[in-house]
């Protein structure tokens, strides 16, 4: 920092030589056209103080003002580099925590697809199984029906051929023209019912 300062400073003395050599040279001459004349360039007795009192300012700069400013910009500095630290380290963590969330999401999916296959699945065998069930019930209704009526069938006809034998004991009867004790009764009801079993078998 202090060479900085000191080649400011020289840089200024040597532009500041030009001018004092036109003024001594103009001295010399004695012209009326002399820099000393000008109004644009002081005369050397003020120039001189002025160029020590810049040269002072430059140096005090120099030491003290430009370290300040300097480190105030590298502070600055520094603190927009942790500031685009911070931001990519949020930008990787939220990129993280994105790629988790889809990664849980695909996985709910899956997870939900899983169960519906499954609840269909079992749907459908719990379908099945009922309509199997409710078809082996009814056709052990409709085997119940029929023995039912087979059985139905043979005391009707059991009672229709009994009734039957009655009525032909009881004709039998009237035409002998006497009355059948039991014996004889069970024994024509008997013959009656072998004869109707065996018309019935041809």
């Amino acid at each position: 920092m202090k060479k900085k300062a000191l080649l400011s400073a020289a840089l200024l003395v040597c532009l500041a030589l030009p001018s004092v050599a036109f003024a001594a040279e103009g001295a010399a001459a004695g012209g009326p056209t002399s820099i000393l004349q000008s109004p644009i360039v002081p005369p050397l007795g003020e120039f001189v103080p002025m160029l020590i009192a810049f040269l002072v300012v430059i140096l005090v700069l120099g030491k003290f003002g430009w370290p300040m400013i300097i480190k105030a910009l590298d502070n600055r500095a520094a603190t927009i580099e942790n500031s685009l630290k911070v931001a990519e380290e949020a930008k990787l963590e939220s990129e993280n925590i994105l790629d988790e969330y889809k990664a849980k999401l695909a996985e709910a999916r899956s997870e939900s697809a899983t169960i519906t296959d499954e609840a269909r699945a079992m749907a459908a065998e719990q379908s099945a199984k009922i309509v199997a069930d409710a078809k082996a019930e009814a056709k052990a209704i409709v085997e119940q029906a029929k023995i039912a009526a087979e059985t139905m069938k043979r005391e009707a006809a059991a009672d229709i051929q009994k009734q039957t034998a009655e009525a032909a004991v009881a004709i039998a009867a009237k035409l002998i023209g006497s009355k059948l004790d039991a014996g004889q009764a069970n024994g024509l009801t008997s013959k009656y019912f072998a004869e109707m079993g065996s018309f019935n078998d041809n």
